[in-house]
């Protein structure tokens, strides 16, 4: 059996949108969850009837929202009510295994593969894989499993990841969104109905020396090349504007795709350079929200501009039109 095991309390209460908002904001002024849990308790500030109900959920809303950044926690105060419900739905799968598993496994490979709808019965078919593996789950009683259910399903349509007829629709991220789930890495994606595209520079690269002939021939003589003559012919032959950005763009014209990643940045230094790929990748990436990782560092100063410097040590060439996620302002 697993030796992690699920914790199962998300038995009620959906995503707590108003509550997360509310909570979120008394936070960010005390910037201590303690001091915030026990504001929400003795005043009750959840407008409560009972006393137990106001300690079940105050303790649930911050145990979800204790997993959230600063830049998402302001997000959920201030954000649509769409990029709320992301946000809501993100700190949900961090808090529970057992739904990141779901958002992973069933949601987003159901988008993935086509299949438009999400029925009960395919909750019961994971349910019942699961409990395979985990102790806690074989032994959970039938109504314990049906609001696990009933409960995740109210989630995904808060979220607005599933219709009230269970259809699956595809996550509409803005711009802000893909910023701040940006600085999770790639991983914060996959719990949603979309489609992202990474691009690797490094394998794309070997893809394309491979498509020309040189790769075996580089490989035997590469000792004997200067670095000087090694650098000038792959830059000749992985010339960014006319050979690897249309080999990146012709990957994004038979791929369908909501984001994109680019990786292997610091494996193809020197000879490709990020700002030139991104210089040249304008036209082709302009319709969707595309996140680099770099490296190093994307440092601003009224001397010397904009410049992506790779490892915080070797300076690049300006490039003016992206930002730091770790950095974003909300």
């Amino acid at each position: 059996m697993a030796s992690s095991r699920y914790r199962l309390s998300f038995t009620t209460g959906g995503l707590f949108a108003q509550e997360s908002a509310m909570v979120a904001e008394i936070y960010l002024r005390t910037m201590d969850w303690q001091q915030t849990r026990n504001q929400v308790r003795e005043k009750n500030l959840l407008q409560v009837r009972t006393a137990a109900a106001a300690l079940r959920i105050s303790k649930e809303v911050v145990a979800r929202l204790e997993h959230l950044s600063i830049s998402e926690l302001q997000c959920i105060i201030d954000g649509t009510v769409r990029e709320r419900g992301y946000l809501l739905w993100t700190a949900a799968c961090l808090r529970y295994e057992f739904i990141r598993e779901f958002a992973v496994e069933v949601l987003r490979e159901y988008f993935v593969t086509l299949r438009q709808m999400l029925s009960l019965k395919d909750f019961d078919a994971f349910f019942n894989g699961k409990a395979m593996w985990h102790d806690e789950l074989d032994g959970t009683a039938p109504s314990t499993q049906n609001k696990l259910r009933q409960n995740l399903f109210r989630m995904m349509r808060e979220a607005d990841l599933i219709s009230p007829e269970n259809l699956i629709q595809p996550a509409m991220l803005t711009p802000r969104i893909t910023a701040i789930l940006s600085a999770r890495k790639r991983e914060a994606f996959l719990i949603f109905p979309l489609a992202d595209l990474e691009i690797n520079l490094y394998d794309l690269s070997i893809d394309l020396l491979k498509q020309a002939g040189d790769w075996d021939w580089y490989l035997a003589e590469e000792v004997k090349i200067s670095k000087a003559k090694l650098l000038e012919d792959l830059q000749s032959i992985l010339d960014v504007e006319t050979i690897l950005v249309p080999a990146m763009a012709d990957r994004m014209a038979r791929e369908a795709f909501d984001v994109l990643f680019i990786s292997g940045v610091g494996e193809v230094f020197p000879f490709i350079r990020s700002h030139n790929v991104l210089n040249n990748l304008q036209k082709a990436a302009k319709l969707r929200p595309t996140v680099m990782f770099f490296p190093g560092c994307y440092s601003h100063s009224v001397e010397t501009g904009a410049s992506l410097e790779l490892f915080g040590r070797l300076r690049d060439d300006k490039y003016y039109r992206a930002f730091n996620i770790y950095d974003y302002q909300v």
